[in-house]
């Protein structure tokens, strides 16, 4: 699976979490559901960040010197 499918995959399970939250009444499960969204998100983040550092020809995390703080 690419990058864009697995963005795509990722965006769709995020959004599906979010919307079934306030849906929930049992407290623990919604908790669960939360942090799992959560969870999504973050693994989000990081293949949108390797997305962008592949569009600029960079390694991923690799630092670039407009980025770094002095």
């Amino acid at each position: 699976m690419g990058h864009r499918e697995e963005l795509q995959r990722l965006q769709h399970q995020f959004e599906l979490a979010n919307r079934a939250i306030p849906l929930i009444s049992d407290e623990a499960t919604a908790e669960r559901l939360a942090r799992f969204a959560d969870e999504i998100k973050g693994r989000l983040d990081k293949l949108q960040a390797a997305a962008l550092c592949e569009q600029t020809s960079r390694p991923a995390f690799e630092a670039a010197p407009h980025w770094e703080v002095q």
